[in-house]
């Protein structure tokens, strides 16, 4: 029975060193190591739904979307009659990550819905909510041709979402527009440039 009783304590102090490192190599971007990680947990946890989340998060993180769609779709049979809530919320952090606000908000509010008493559900809820209202509000000062005004706002989106590719690709060159309409060209040819390095699929960026 002691001997039982180290190894479960070696093996819990394995698990929270992962995690540990998991968490500290998403901080610090190192996302190649951090999937490992997540690889190494969920070949070591038997309770996987929170890391089949993690696991899609990283390679979001990435700027892999295929590939995360594609795990969260290996997952479903696991997860659909179990924990839909969790499977609604991976596809949400997908289309967050693609720019589908519209698909993540409904996503979110299933979520929401099926398990009303997680943070983590409510939280991104919010994010995306923030995010829509924030570019919206910016949107409508560039239609209204304040277009200093409009980059300014632009510039504090980019924070809300630092690891998005797609959105921040997306401000990034919204940010250049209004640069454009001032005449500050050289302003908006490195904002284009930036909006290329974070995402080189993003063609708007190349017009």
């Amino acid at each position: 029975d002691d001997i039982m009783l180290v190894g479960k304590a070696k093996t819990l102090e394995h698990l929270t060193w992962l995690t540990t490192s998991l968490e500290k190599d998403i901080e610090c971007g190192n996302y190649e190591k951090a999937l490992n990680s997540v690889d190494k947990l969920l070949s070591e946890c038997d309770g996987k739904y929170g890391l089949y989340c993690k696991r899609v998060e990283v390679q979001c993180y990435m700027g892999d979307l295929a590939a995360a769609y594609e795990y969260a779709e290996s997952v479903m049979p696991q997860l659909i009659g179990y924990n839909e809530a969790e499977y609604s919320y991976m596809l949400a952090f997908i289309d967050r990550f693609n720019n589908d606000m519209a698909s993540a908000k409904l996503l979110l509010k299933t979520s929401a819905t099926l398990s009303p008493d997680n943070e983590a559900f409510s939280s991104a809820m919010k994010l995306v909510q923030d995010m829509v209202a924030a570019k919206q509000d910016a949107d409508n000062s560039f239609r209204c041709g304040e277009y200093n005004e409009a980059a300014n706002k632009y510039k504090h989106i980019l924070q809300m979402d630092p690891r998005n590719r797609v959105y921040r690709s997306v401000i990034l060159s919204n940010q250049a527009t209004c640069r454009v309409r001032l005449r500050e060209y050289e302003v908006a040819l490195k904002l284009l440039m930036q909006a290329v390095e974070v995402d080189p699929l993003h063609y708007k960026a190349y017009i």
